[in-house]
C-alpha cells in the first residue's frame, strides 16, 4: 500500500496562544489537525483497507468512501484504531491524550489538560457507565455519535482524512488509466 503524504502550502507552526481552535487562515486538514496527526490518520486508514482486501487505486477509494460514510462499522473501527493509542482495545482520555498531542491545535496544551478535558467529555456522556474503563471497539461510534468534544476531535478527522484520501486514490486511478491509454 502506497500513502503519499501531501504537504501544505501554507506554515504548519501553531497558532501559539494554546488555544484549541484552527487557524481561521488554514482550514487543510493539516492546518487543522496538524500533519503528524494527519499522517498517523493516513496509515491507520490505508492499513485498513488494505488488510480489508481494498487493493488498487478504486477498491482504495471505495474503501475511504464507505468510512466517510459511516457505511457498516468501518467508521467505528477506523476510530478505535487510530485512538487506541496502546492498543489494549479501549480508548480511554489518555489514549486520545497522547493521539490528540500530535495535533497542531494543542501544540501549547499539556497532555494532562488534554486528559483532563477528554475525561469530563467521557464522563459526560450518554451512558457514561458504558465507557468507565475506556471505550471498546464495539461502542467506539456510541461514544463519538452523542459527545459533541468527542465527535470533533475524533470522528470529524477520520472522515475528512479518508475524504483526502478517496480522492487521492480517485486521481491515482484516473492517472493510471491516462498512462495505460498510451
Amino acid at each position: 500500500v502506497v500513502v503519499r503524504a501531501v504537504s501544505s502550502s501554507s506554515s504548519s507552526s501553531s497558532r501559539g496562544d494554546g488555544g484549541t481552535t484552527p487557524s481561521a487562515r488554514d482550514n487543510t486538514i493539516h492546518g487543522v489537525y496538524g500533519p503528524h496527526l494527519v499522517r498517523r490518520l493516513e496509515l491507520v486508514l490505508a492499513h485498513r483497507a488494505h488488510a480489508e482486501g481494498f487493493v488498487g487505486c478504486l477498491r482504495r477509494a471505495e474503501a475511504m468512501a464507505y468510512v466517510e460514510r459511516d457505511v457498516g462499522d468501518h467508521l467505528r473501527d477506523a476510530i478505535h484504531a487510530a485512538f487506541d493509542a496502546d492498543g489494549d482495545g479501549l480508548v480511554t482520555a489518555s489514549d486520545i491524550a497522547t493521539v490528540l498531542s500530535l495535533a497542531r491545535p494543542f501544540a501549547n496544551t499539556p497532555h494532562v489538560a488534554l486528559e483532563a478535558r477528554f475525561q469530563r467529555a467521557m464522563r459526560d456522556a450518554p451512558n457514561a457507565h458504558r465507557f468507565e474503563r475506556g471505550i471498546a471497539r464495539e461502542l467506539a461510534r456510541e461514544a463519538t455519535k452523542y459527545v459533541p468534544t468527542l465527535d470533533a476531535w475524533m470522528t470529524q478527522p477520520v472522515r475528512r482524512v479518508a475524504a483526502s484520501l478517496r480522492t487521492r486514490a480517485l486521481c491515482e486511478a484516473r492517472t493510471n488509466e491516462t498512462e495505460d491509454a498510451r
